[in-house]
């Protein structure tokens, strides 16, 4: 009889942990994240060429799998490293995006970010909400500075004076040099173009 073997437990597949952390286990999403983080910062390293936003990237890939893991379709074939490879498809889109510039300005979950993180990793009650909530938030960001850039310039303008930074009509017109009908009208036609490209079809055509 071999007493060294007594006691001994198998490691958990990474699969099984996946299993478990979608059933809602909250035990379950602390050893995946420590098992996968690393190959996900690897990932990350290999494509982000500023090494101080590794982490905050790290963070914002298990975000993004966190609100997507109901979607997670399991392998049959090599299950583990399927996992894997589903964390680093989402470390890639999120450098990619990071590189293009869309995430440089401000990673949009924000200070808010670590925290998150220590929350899930402490089995809080409230972070699938909150998880979910900032995600919807960051794609709807994206969505509506896209939709901001398609517009002529003399409307692009309006909206970033009045709708960003919060100008009085009035002081718009003043520093475009122009009269304050002629403001609101270019207004009215950029709020209209941007309510219909964010609106469902019309996301659809813009991408």
């Amino acid at each position: 009889m071999n007493g060294g073997s007594l006691g001994a437990q198998p490691r958990a597949s990474l699969a099984g942990l996946m299993q478990r952390y979608v059933a809602g286990d909250r035990g379950a999403f602390p050893a995946l994240y420590r098992r996968v983080a690393p190959r996900v910062r690897r990932q990350l390293r290999s494509r982000v060429g500023d090494p101080q936003q590794i982490e905050d990237l790290v963070q914002l890939v298990f975000l993004r799998a966190h609100a997507a893991r109901t979607r997670y379709e399991p392998r049959t074939h090599d299950e583990d490293e399927a996992l894997v490879a589903w964390f680093c498809a989402i470390a890639r889109n999120t450098a990619t995006n990071f590189v293009r510039g869309r995430c440089r300005e401000r990673l949009q979950f924000g200070d808010d970010a670590e925290r998150i993180l220590a929350d899930a990793l402490d089995d809080r009650d409230d972070v699938e909400s909150a998880l979910v909530h900032r995600v919807v938030l960051d794609e709807r960001r994206a969505r509506v500075q896209a939709a901001i850039e398609r517009l002529p310039a003399r409307q692009r303008e309006v909206v970033r004076l009045h709708k960003l930074e919060g100008v009085p009509m009035a002081e718009v017109a003043r520093r475009l040099g122009v009269r304050d009908v002629a403001v609101r009208v270019r207004a009215h036609r950029a709020y209209e173009s941007l309510k219909l490209w964010m609106a469902p079809r019309g996301l659809a055509s813009a991408a």
